[in-house]
């Protein structure tokens, strides 16, 4: 699953693919793109110059496992159903302090919630106090 290939169907409107720590850019040289490849239940951040839509193929991953690192982090959501942030971070629950999007946040705990559930297809910024590995 290299990046320039799954993204390729976006052309010239593409502009950035980004992570946390990544980023791949189709208008420069190949070596200098640090984000070569995507990967399974990871989130990505893609700029682009005008809307387009990005359809992905494939088959259903039975499981995924992310190295979570103490702070924010980017998590994609490889499910077909919604479920409950709680529900989806149950084995990572003690050391989940919150998680947001471009559509809202919540924080355990908090009263003011004003996302609920992780939804198939989005990506998340999940911030924990420790380490962890978060697995679906």
């Amino acid at each position: 699953m290299l990046t320039g290939s799954v993204f390729s169907i976006l052309g010239t409107s593409l502009l950035t693919v980004k992570t946390l720590d990544s980023f791949y850019d189709p208008s420069q040289t190949a070596a200098f793109n640090s984000l070569t490849s995507i990967k399974n239940g990871e989130a990505y951040l893609v700029e682009m110059s005008a809307a387009k839509t990005l359809s992905v193929t494939g088959v259903v991953i039975a499981s995924a496992s992310l190295s979570l690192k103490a702070g924010w982090n980017l998590v994609g959501y490889p499910r077909q159903a919604q479920a409950t942030i709680a529900t989806v971070l149950t084995g990572i629950w003690s050391q989940f302090t919150s998680a947001k999007n471009f559509d809202g946040f919540y924080v355990k705990n908090g009263t003011l919630n004003s996302l609920s559930n992780f939804s198939p297809g989005k990506g998340y910024f999940v911030k924990t106090s420790s380490a962890a590995t978060l697995t679906y």
